[in-house]
């Protein structure tokens, strides 16, 4: 199956996100390694959307961020979330598999 089709199976259900995501607190400390759940909320045949079921956060992304179809509930991206109170910065990975 291919992952645009995976991806759009998902809708309205739970994946984790490989690489974790980070998230700078109030006091700028960052914390790597955070493993939220994200909700699938809305899956076209141009682009997905993320919902993260902890903080709220809303991202919507095409899919070419995505490496594949999910695995077990995985959904491994080319880019690296970023929380920092309402606001979520996508950094691209220079070599995605590798840092996954």
């Amino acid at each position: 199956m291919d992952k645009i089709h995976a991806i759009r199976e998902l809708t309205g259900r739970r994946v984790r996100l490989r690489p974790f995501q980070k998230s700078v607190s109030r006091t700028g400390r960052t914390v790597e390694g955070i493993d939220d759940e994200w909700i699938v909320t809305e899956a076209t045949d141009v682009f997905f959307k993320l919902e993260n079921a902890r903080t709220g956060h809303v991202v919507g992304l095409t899919y070419d961020h995505a490496e594949g179809p999910p695995k077990d509930g995985v959904l491994s991206l080319r880019t690296l979330f970023t929380l920092e109170g309402e606001h979520i910065t996508i950094e691209p990975l220079t070599n995605p598999s590798s840092e996954l």
